[in-house]
């Protein structure tokens, strides 16, 4: 419904999305920042980044994976959200996951 939060995740890869122009999204993705392979936007036209946070899991072990969430706020009309997870320190190298996701105003 249109105005309530909408939880998007790794498995949303490739779909549409309905949203409206104000509402905001989470965003989940699963990263393992101590092994430098962070997710970051290659296209987020149309969104604010309200917040970019790693969530652990309460009493993680040290080095375990956790997700990235982002929240972001639509600001209007149809956008395609892209991401990677890479390396930032190494400019040219491959990605090891991509993300795609595309956002339509109803």
């Amino acid at each position: 419904m249109p105005g309530d939060l909408v939880i998007v995740t790794q498995q949303d890869r490739g779909r549409e999305v309905p949203v409206s122009a104000g509402q905001v999204i989470e965003l989940h993705l699963p990263e393992n920042p101590t092994t430098g392979m962070r997710w970051s936007f290659d296209d987020h036209a149309g969104v604010e980044i309200l917040e970019d946070r790693n969530d652990l899991t309460p009493n993680s072990a040290p080095g375990a994976a956790s997700h990235r969430v982002f929240v972001l706020k639509i600001l209007g009309g149809d956008t395609q959200l892209r991401l990677h997870r890479g390396q930032a320190w190494e400019p040219g190298t491959e990605p090891d996951a991509t993300f795609d996701l595309r956002l339509r105003i109803e």
